[in-house]
């Protein structure tokens, strides 16, 4: 007799697999320095935002600065050249989408939280998908859509040595991961007219990560994050490192 978990289930077709190989900005050697910034603690260093300079705003490849000053200084504002971050930040954005039409209303939640189930996963597993800062997992990103507290006293600006480049950075590259997971579902409606951020994807990034941390992981069972059984996301869960329940249940703790 079928066993009938798999009844339940529609078959993929190894989609995994073939996102996994699409995340090129994510991983070295796309991955920008950071060694550009200036090297203080985020104690001793407030910046103040990041801008185009100039003329050279109408540029393909536009100069841009990231101004800052610091403790021994504060009225002494000072900049260093960030064009190569910024581009990458540019790059990352560029991942477009509309959500409106690229997938239906009634699959767009569960696509979105399969996304979010399994970015979270991979940023607490020894398997290096991505590489990211350790700053830039779930945790981090509820905060960023939330209230800006990682912990009681603690802003999420601080995990990024106050660098707002980085922490924008940061989000650009969870969204990232999400468009293209979303491109590489099998909901995905590959006919689409137009492609566009758009805010219905700003507003459902935002509204699923905060949703996701009030079911509080850990879970293995698809079915119980989406709504939906998919079990070849389901089995590539569980068979990551097995670190992975371990370090959801210590974060899970923190809020």
């Amino acid at each position: 007799m079928p066993n009938p978990l798999f009844l339940e289930c529609e078959v993929y077709g190894m989609y995994l697999e073939s996102f996994l190989h699409s995340l090129d900005m994510l991983r070295k050697p796309e991955l920008v320095d950071n060694s550009a910034y200036p090297n203080l603690s985020p104690d001793q260093i407030i910046y103040y935002g990041y801008e185009l300079a100039g003329e050279e705003r109408k540029e393909a490849q536009p100069a841009c600065r990231l101004y800052y000053c610091t403790l021994k200084a504060p009225l002494s504002t000072q900049w260093v050249d960030v064009s190569v971050q910024y581009g990458y930040l540019q790059a990352l954005r560029n991942e477009r989408i509309d959500l409106c039409i690229a997938i239906s209303n009634e699959n767009a939640a569960v696509v979105m939280k399969e996304a979010l189930w399994l970015f979270d996963a991979l940023t607490c597993s020894n398997y290096h998908y991505l590489d990211l800062q350790e700053s830039s997992g779930l945790f981090t990103l509820r905060a960023i859509c939330g209230n800006n507290e990682v912990e009681e006293g603690e802003s999420v600006l601080w995990l990024f040595g106050n660098n707002v480049l980085a922490r924008d950075i940061s989000l650009a590259q969870a969204q990232y991961f999400v468009k293209r997971y979303i491109k590489a579902s099998p909901y995905y409606l590959e006919e689409m007219e137009r492609q566009d951020t758009g805010s219905a994807f700003e507003e459902a990034f935002q509204r699923e990560v905060l949703a996701y941390y009030k079911l509080c992981p850990p879970f293995l069972q698809s079915e119980y994050v989406t709504g939906k059984r998919n079990l070849e996301l389901e089995d590539f869960v569980q068979a990551l490192d097995a670190e992975i329940s371990g370090k959801i249940r210590n974060t899970c703790t923190k809020l």
